[in-house]
């Protein structure tokens, strides 16, 4: 995935942004405005924040006031996924590149080169699991998040090389049948660092070192000087500035609207979990949120229109799901499957 590709650094008037906006920014640019750039990876180290996946529900992800108060930043991802604390002991990967033509899964595409990367620094313990995870004895060090645009795919891989984990139980605050459903009890028992698994001569690293040992293996060479690279100009900075920073910064987008709904129920399926949040009068639908840390490729807010009207039975609600390609939307789950979760 990341043949001829392109290194971004997000270094702005000489200096590393570690603000989460502005990186996110950054990359929306890079993918999104900068069509003669086809494949790019950019290294981000964020000040402290927590991350929501696209679909999540904010409210039940976090510990608002505890994150509010340590002036931690919030911010809602254009991808799916789940909920993700990122500070100065975490390095983020997120790339753009050319759609696969082979059919191959863009997770396998995007984790592969990691995983041999980091092999290669002497974590051989780390694999691939679950959906979208990397781990070391079954806990986590690495998420991804990707997602599919028209012409490009775009995500991040993000690796725990010594975050502040001590914060993790306490602001983030998952579904618990996400967490039973894997055997474990807590956000932190189920993360652990990098750094002990390196070899004896990279154990003491710091960030940056991490970043350009990393990305030297990524790019097959001997000196982080050696990487092809784009310096974003004054003039990208300006265009981000007035076209892409007041999306990630805008309170609509990261919170929106927390309507209160009379009728919730949810499920971890293979595919993430699945919250339906429901305003329900005289037996029928009106109104209707769908939360979860899913991966899916439509706009879900299609299906939450379809389902207003619906009544409150198996038979109109699978119809209703019938409607629409579910692998698009959720990944694989049934319409049978959705309709036993609501009236479960």
């Amino acid at each position: 995935m990341y043949e001829n590709a392109l290194l971004i650094e997000p270094i702005k008037d000489g200096q590393r942004i570690y603000d989460t906006f502005w990186l996110h920014a950054m990359s929306n640019y890079v993918r999104e405005g900068m069509d003669q750039i086809k494949t790019a990876i950019i290294p981000a180290v964020n000040q402290p924040s927590v991350e929501i996946g696209k679909w999540q529900n904010i409210m039940s992800e976090i510990n608002l006031p505890l994150i509010e108060e340590h002036g931690i930043q919030i911010l809602r991802r254009r991808a799916g996924g789940g909920t993700i604390y990122y500070d100065q002991g975490c390095l983020a990967l997120w790339f753009k590149a050319e759609k696969n033509q082979s059919g191959r899964n863009y997770f396998d595409l995007a984790t592969e080169p990691i995983v041999e990367a980091l092999h290669k620094m002497g974590a051989t313990k780390v694999e691939r699991t679950g959906r979208n995870d990397l781990a070391i004895d079954g806990k986590k060090v690495s998420g991804t998040a990707i997602y599919t645009k028209a012409n490009y795919v775009g995500g991040g891989v993000s690796l725990l090389l010594d975050i502040n984990y001590d914060l993790i139980d306490e602001i983030l605050t998952p579904n618990m049948k996400k967490l039973e459903s894997k055997g474990i009890k807590s956000t932190r028992s189920r993360v652990t660092s990098l750094r002990p698994y390196l070899a004896p001569e990279l154990q003491s690293v710091s960030i940056d070192q991490f970043r350009e040992e990393i990305l030297c293996h990524l790019f097959n060479v001997e000196r982080y000087q050696d990487i092809p690279q784009y310096h974003l100009t004054q003039e990208d900075w300006e265009i981000i500035e007035r076209d892409y920073l007041p999306g990630y910064q805008d309170w609509e987008w990261n919170f929106g609207a927390s309507p209160k709904f009379n009728y919730n129920r949810d499920h971890h399926f293979p595919i993430g979990t699945i919250e339906f949040s429901l305003q329900v009068e005289q037996a029928r639908i009106t109104d209707c949120r769908i939360y979860g840390d899913f991966f899916g490729r439509e706009d879900i807010t299609k299906i939450e229109q379809a389902l207003i009207g619906c009544r409150l039975n198996h038979e109109d609600l699978v119809y209703c799901f019938n409607q629409f390609n579910l692998s698009e939307y959720f990944g694989s789950v049934s319409s049978d499957q959705l309709a036993d979760l609501i009236l479960s």
